[in-house]
């Protein structure tokens, strides 16, 4: 067997499951959506994602007693959103000077094993980074920030232009920069109750930064438990009922700076699609003509997608030293 066709089946064995099993792990936001069965695989084919949006109520809904008519009217009241889907490449390099150092088989599984933890580290933190994509980067997913954004300079998640469907727009804060327990309590409570029906988020995301500014809120509410001895902090901290997810990745620089994220998510209505083709495909192990080396791709198709976005929100500029 050709040592290119050796390559692909011990890269296509050890590889491939570790990134199917692993993408995730670089971002705790997606590993909780895959622990609730929102992460799905695709049918094959297709240019995107679709779902149906209900941006209004129904016209013809009214109370009545024994043969009194009920009222019929045409009204639309359902269109779509649309969300493309985004890839990601990867290309695993082996040099052939290091090949020419191989002796035996054992020798090549150990070579594949070498690059099996890079490629993995890095195609989890890009997807981990892309769900917090604003869409200054049109070949990054639809990120969560994109989703949140009311009014900004991106505002037409799904494909549909806020301007045309009200409804369908976040619960977005750009204005306030110091967090308190009644302004999150309240905003929570807004976007739980949008238009008049109740659905609850599920799960506040921030960074390391905004966590600490949440501990030292709720922090003057914990009880001692004894007088001789003391645990300092919180083994489980919630804040409403709502879990609390600390992602490296959501975006923020810290204290001092009005540009941290606390994040507000409806975990019901979104989902991360991967396009069944596309679910770390790995290609041949080929070698270019001009280079001293065999490459195989690693490629990645998928959609991060939300069919409500008024039920997902976040406070955009907030300063934890506040």
């Amino acid at each position: 067997m050709a040592l290119e066709s050796q390559l692909t089946s011990i890269g296509t064995k050890y590889i491939r499951p570790a990134l199917i099993n692993g993408w995730a792990n670089g971002s705790p936001t997606l590993q909780r959506l895959k622990a609730k069965g929102r992460v799905l695989k695709s049918l094959p084919g297709g240019n995107s994602l679709q779902f149906p949006f209900t941006y209004r109520s129904v016209g013809n809904v009214t109370r009545y007693n024994g043969m009194m008519e009920i009222p019929a009217e045409e009204r639309d009241e359902i269109t779509s959103v649309t969300y493309e889907w985004k890839f990601i490449g990867a290309q695993i390099v082996y040099k052939g000077t290091d090949i020419a150092k191989l002796s035996g088989p054992t020798a090549k599984v150990n070579l594949v094993m070498s690059k099996k933890k890079n490629v993995l580290d890095t195609i989890q933190d890009t997807v981990a980074t892309d769900i917090f994509n604003v869409g200054t980067n049109i070949l990054a997913l639809d990120g969560l920030r994109l989703m949140v954004d009311a009014a900004g300079t991106y505002p037409n998640s799904g494909g549909v232009a806020i301007a045309d469907f009200a409804t369908w727009s976040g619960n977005e804060d750009s204005a306030t920069t110091t967090l308190t327990r009644a302004l999150l309590t309240n905003f929570i409570l807004t976007q739980s109750g949008s238009l008049g029906t109740q659905e609850a988020a599920t799960v506040l995301v921030m960074n390391a930064s905004m966590f600490g500014k949440l501990h030292a809120i709720v922090d003057p509410q914990e009880r001692w438990e004894s007088k001789t001895n003391l645990s300092v902090g919180f083994k489980t901290l919630t804040f409403n009922g709502l879990d609390i997810v600390v992602d490296t990745h959501c975006p923020g620089s810290g204290g001092g700076t009005t540009d941290n994220w606390l994040i507000v998510l409806n975990e019901n209505r979104l989902g991360f699609t991967m396009h069944a083709d596309y679910d770390m495909k790995m290609g041949p192990v080929l070698e270019p003509i001009t280079q001293d080396a065999k490459m195989q791709k690693v490629l990645f198709g998928a959609a991060l997608w939300t069919d409500e976005r008024r039920r997902q929100g976040a406070f955009q500029t907030i300063n934890p030293s506040l």
